[in-house]
């Protein structure tokens, strides 16, 4: 039975809705701004820690975190902003983010947002959203390099660089393969 069908015939009843959105832009000074933003919300009024309930389908966090990287992929700004966080207390945990700032985007790189921004210290939902900026940035930037250079040999080096980063660019597959001919 395909998922399809499966879904058609057992009835569900949405209880959370998260939204993502991740954008790369080119700035005009050759900068690049990779802008995440994360709304939550739930189909119900919710309970606060505070003096009031949350209206049904209003975010419970709504989020915004732009990192700005060069060309090399090294953090050069970070701004955080909590529109909606989960508690008023949560807005301090921003500023921390400003701590990636001469980070370099690449392997190993979370682990060392890790390390600059403990758990107690930042935000759980900016933190998750700094994976995806990470691949965000490097589809934005290598896409516009792959877009403006037309030969095979911009596209090799784009392949080779990410070797074994994922199923179809292991050193066993295809476009290993291909790209060492």
């Amino acid at each position: 039975m395909i998922q399809e069908e499966k879904k058609q015939r057992i009835q569900r009843k949405k209880i959370h809705e998260r939204k993502l959105d991740i954008n790369c832009y080119i700035r005009e000074d050759d900068l690049f701004d990779i802008e995440a933003k994360i709304i939550d919300k739930k189909p119900f009024i919710t309970i606060t820690n505070y003096d009031f309930n949350r209206e049904a389908n209003k975010p419970i966090h709504e989020m915004i975190l732009t990192v700005t990287i060069n060309k090399d992929f090294n953090i050069t700004d970070v701004e955080a902003l909590m529109r909606t966080p989960a508690h008023y207390s949560c807005h301090p945990a921003s500023e921390k983010y400003r701590d990636l700032i001469g980070i370099r985007i690449g392997p190993g790189w979370i682990r060392e947002v890790k390390e600059k921004i403990p758990m107690n210290r930042g935000c759980t939902h900016l933190t998750e959203m700094l994976q995806q900026i990470g691949t965000t940035a490097f589809q934005g930037v290598f896409g516009l390099n792959l877009a403006s250079n037309n030969d095979n040999e911009s596209t090799k080096s784009f392949s080779s660089n990410f070797t074994d980063t994922c199923y179809g660019l292991r050193k066993d597959g295809f476009l290993y393969n291909k790209n060492k001919k």
